[in-house]
């Protein structure tokens, strides 16, 4: 089945540069954040205030993020349009994993939750 051309949709890929790293990383993050919000981990006051428990979720997603790159080979190839789904989905399977990580960095007290103060 030949995919139907739609420069609209290109332009929105385009727009929204869906196919660079940098953005897939930034949409997972929000996802993570909103799923830590909605859970009860964090609140929105927290993200909004840039709190402590905040910024220690902020770094271990970037951290945790790029852990996962290294063990899986996600190449970054042109996104079309029959690809948004795919990179929804997969923007979701890589929130989760992300999750499941900080949630067992808690659990096993690797790093610290709050630095303390000096």
């Amino acid at each position: 089945m030949k995919e139907n051309y739609v420069p609209f949709e290109d332009a929105l890929i385009e727009a929204a540069n869906l196919g660079d790293p940098n953005s897939v990383e930034i949409q997972v993050a929000e996802a993570v954040l909103n799923r830590c919000i909605k859970r009860g981990f964090i609140t929105i006051e927290d993200k909004d205030n840039r709190s402590k428990l905040y910024l220690w979720l902020r770094e271990a997603i970037e951290s945790d993020y790029q852990g996962l790159r290294l063990q899986k080979s996600n190449t970054v190839h042109d996104i079309t349009a029959s690809d948004i789904e795919y990179l929804k989905d997969k923007i979701d399977d890589i929130s989760e994993s992300l999750i499941d990580c900080i949630s067992h960095r808690i659990l096993e007290r690797t790093i610290p939750l709050l630095k303390k103060k000096k």
